[in-house]
């Protein structure tokens, strides 16, 4: 968990070592979304994916932030600076993924739909306090409610 939390200039990666036949591997691990956000099919894996679905099937996604956050200011210092880009590459890299999954569901005549933070959240997040609780328990009311009135999926 701590390592998936390290954002990269904000909080020190994480080193676990992996135990190895008479040794072992030490990695250093930092927020999955450098990387990738999230994996829905590859299409890759599978010469014909078209077969191995079942049209009609579901694909659904949720991601855990706002794709298209309300404009705000950015202060001059480097640290802020750094989380506003890595905010933004992540952001990005989650749409791109969220836009592929929707390809694949279209090709394959599955339904897809997706659910996130949308722009109307307008509880202030600090990237250096990932786990607030207020803030926690807002994000969680807002899904909880979203939910209830039949609006968590698009």
């Amino acid at each position: 968990m701590l390592a998936s939390s390290s954002i990269p200039g904000v909080f020190p990666p994480v080193t676990l070592t992996l135990p190895v036949d008479a040794g072992g591997i030490r990695e250093t691990h930092v927020d999955g979304g450098v990387n990738m956000q999230l994996l829905a099919v590859p299409d890759a894996a599978f010469p014909r994916v078209d077969q191995l679905v079942r049209p009609n099937g579901h694909l659904y996604v949720l991601v855990n932030n706002t794709l298209d956050p309300a404009p705000q200011p950015v202060s001059r210092s480097t640290l802020a600076i750094m989380q506003q880009t890595f905010s933004t590459m992540v952001r990005s890299n989650a749409a791109e993924a969220i836009d592929s999954a929707r390809r694949f569901a279209g090709r394959t005549r599955m339904n897809f739909q997706v659910a996130m933070i949308e722009r109307d959240f307008d509880v202030p997040y600090g990237p250096s306090d990932r786990f607030s609780p207020s803030y926690m328990r807002a994000l969680y009311r807002y899904g909880y409610n979203r939910a209830i009135a039949n609006e968590a999926w698009r």
